[in-house]
Formats: structure tokens, C-alpha cells, sequence
């Protein structure tokens, strides 16, 4: 699974990625994204009937605030570069979020 134009997600992170792109179509915002709320992502999971695993909300919650803070640096930067030029490869995505652990 690779995004249209970025890289290709590696299996054991493809779910995840798939919530948190749901539940980032439909974030709000007004002078800007707003976080993704708690709510939102148990609303997600009711309606999917798929439970979102604590590892997963950890993950979620990580990706939102990676995105939130790319957003607020490329309001400070118009002509920052929209992705890296760096490959997503499978060890790369454990170093970022392999280490995640539940608050449980």
C-alpha cells in the first residue's frame, strides 16, 4: 500500500495508517487542523465496529502530532518541501513507531 504520492507503508503499520487517514479526512478546524480527539476515534471505532488496540490509539495520537506540528511549521515556512526525500523503508517505520508503548 504506498499513498499516491508518498511512500509505500510497510504491512505490520498499514491498518493504523489507514484509521489515522480516516479519521484526518475528517478533522476540523478552523484557523487551522485541529487534533484528533479521543471522541473521534471511539466514534470511529463504534461505527466501524472495529476496536482501535492501545499500541494503535498511541500510534494514532503520534501521527496526529507529527501532522499538527508539520502544519504549524509550514505556516512558518510556505516553502517547506510537502514530504521528505527520504524512503519509508519498514526500519525506518519501527524507529518511529515501533518503540510506541500503551498507557495501559
Amino acid at each position: 500500500m504506498a499513498a499516491k504520492d508518498g511512500p509505500e507503508i510497510p504491512v505490520a503499520g498499514r491498518r493504523v495508517w489507514g484509521i489515522f487517514l480516516d479519521l484526518n479526512r475528517t478533522r476540523g478546524g478552523g484557523m487551522g487542523p485541529a487534533p484528533i480527539s479521543y471522541g473521534e476515534i471511539e466514534a470511529w471505532s463504534l461505527m466501524r465496529r472495529e476496536p482501535v488496540r492501545p499500541f494503535e490509539l498511541d500510534v494514532i495520537r503520534a501521527l496526529d502530532e507529527a501532522f499538527l506540528k508539520e502544519c504549524a511549521e509550514r505556516v512558518q515556512d510556505p516553502n517547506k518541501p510537502a514530504v521528505s526525500s527520504r524512503p519509508l523503508s519498514p526500519q525506518l517505520f519501527d524507529a518511529l513507531f515501533g518503540g510506541v508503548k500503551s498507557g495501559r
